[in-house]
């Protein structure tokens, strides 16, 4: 029995919702009187359409919304989305060392006979928001999203972002991953400063795990960076100073991921931890010519 409709102003909508058979739908392709659910919580709602032609989904009267995204959404009235640009516009756009400022012009406020406009008016819009910075991206769920679900244009999420929360369903029985232009998710393992070589690492089992490292021509860019992800700190043992790490896990936007196939270690026995080194065969590289590509998530 699909619950009373009950227009409330107040229950701003969310863009997407799944149908009957787990799909994803976007809010201006669904079907009148046919129930959805809320892709987060799985909470019951229904297709609505404003005087202004804005399509979403919202929740029906009595019901209410569990997950902190859609929570979110409903009070604020705002949403990322993923599906703005390609993968690889998305990653550009986080690259580029500078954005170009446009001014902003120079606006005479109106008078109205009213000061300060109505709650349903301030909310009854949806207004998606780009991702411009890993920070933004940094607030997802990752635990709980599904890799492969649908964005928009072919794209699943996955395309953008993979986390290591699920490496081991795209890294187990292949020998190598075409990561492109990605956002990964990663645990910071450690770092060679002569090389200006940073190295991170997804573990996805006891005896596994898949090795990036991250290489930074520029001296000031890999100090920027260092700083970020780690500080100094005195032994007092040995009265000797070291880098500590800051964090744990970190977001990098990579370009151009290329996979290591052999040893570049040159006929001499590598010295370091295979998991460590950022010579041996097996990891994934790429470079780095902004601090805006590594993010350190708290």
């Amino acid at each position: 029995m699909i619950p009373e409709i009950s227009e409330n102003p107040n229950r701003v909508g969310i863009p997407y919702a799944l149908d009957a058979e787990g799909h994803l739908v976007a809010a201006c392709d669904a079907k009148e009187h046919t129930p959805y659910e809320c892709p987060y919580c799985h909470c019951p709602v229904f297709h609505r359409k404003n005087h202004k032609g804005t399509h979403s989904f919202v929740r029906y009267s009595g019901n209410h919304h569990l997950n902190d995204i859609c929570k979110k959404i409903e009070e604020t009235g705002k949403y990322h989305s993923l599906a703005v640009k390609p993968p690889e516009s998305l990653i550009g756009y986080l690259c580029q060392r500078s954005v170009e400022r446009l001014a902003t012009p120079t606006v005479t406020p109106r008078k109205t006979n009213t000061s300060i406009a109505s709650s349903s008016e301030m909310i009854d819009e949806l207004q998606p928001i780009s991702y411009t910075s890993l920070n933004q991206i940094s607030k997802l769920d990752f635990k709980n999203l599904d890799p492969n679900a649908p964005i928009s244009n072919g794209y699943i999420l996955q395309d953008y972002i993979v986390s290591y929360y699920w490496a081991k369903s795209i890294f187990s029985g292949q020998s190598t991953y075409a990561l492109n232009d990605r956002i990964l998710h990663l645990g910071l393992a450690s770092y060679h400063q002569e090389h200006q070589i940073l190295v991170f690492v997804m573990h996805f089992s006891s005896n596994c795990s898949v090795r990036f490292a991250m290489s930074v021509p520029d001296r000031s860019v890999f100090n920027s960076i260092f700083r970020k992800l780690y500080e100094k700190e005195m032994n007092p043992v040995s009265n000797k100073s070291f880098f500590k790490r800051k964090v744990k896990q970190v977001l990098i936007a990579g370009i151009n991921w290329t996979y290591v196939s052999k040893s570049q270690c040159q006929n001499y026995v590598c010295a370091a931890d295979k998991k460590y080194c950022t010579n041996c065969y097996g990891l994934y590289m790429t470079t780095a010519v902004t601090p805006r590509q590594v993010f350190p998530m708290p």
